[in-house]
């Protein structure tokens, strides 16, 4: 796939499509590492801490929590800013 280079402010960036977004899950804010290898750049994910769960607390519904909060992240970030 091929995308173009565009200016933003006082650097330039790229636009990421909206369906590698929703594949790799990313959203506005996540950070990503930039490597160069000889003329290619490589873009990786920053890998997620994995949360403690307390003890009694079922696996299967953190990762249900998980899932949830990651998905809809941008809309929690805006209610807690209300």
């Amino acid at each position: 796939m091929q995308q173009k280079v565009i200016q933003i402010g006082n650097s330039i960036g790229t636009i990421i499509p909206q369906f590698l977004n929703r594949d790799l899950g990313l959203l506005p804010g996540d950070p990503l590492i930039i490597e160069r290898k000889g003329d290619q750049l490589i873009l990786s994910r920053v890998k997620k801490t994995k949360r403690k769960i307390a003890r009694g607390v079922d696996v299967k519904f953190m990762k249900m929590v998980d899932d949830f909060i990651n998905e809809h992240e941008d809309v929690l970030k805006e209610l807690a800013n209300r």
